[in-house]
């Protein structure tokens, strides 16, 4: 019986992160206008900048953040329980 390949590693522009014990997806493709936001010039009080990872914006609305590959987790495993 043949073995299946070896899937590619799937690698994270510098900033990127996934938590420990998480696996790595990238659903990257599936959002043509997804982009590195700039965590400095956004108005939002409660954005948390001290975060050193890249925060993704919807580049026609850089104020519009996306969950991140974390919390995409999360709500993956949440949505698999119900």
């Amino acid at each position: 019986m043949p073995s299946e390949p070896t899937p590619e590693p799937i690698t994270f522009p510098a900033g990127g992160h996934v938590s420990p014990g998480l696996r790595r997806i990238a659903p990257d493709a599936c959002f043509p206008f997804m982009g590195v936001g700039d965590k400095a010039r956004h108005p939002w009080q409660y954005l948390r900048r001290e975060i050193p990872h890249n925060w993704y914006v919807d580049s026609r609305s850089p104020e519009i953040g996306f969950v991140s590959r974390d919390e995409a987790h999360k709500s993956r495993r949440s949505r698999a329980t119900v």
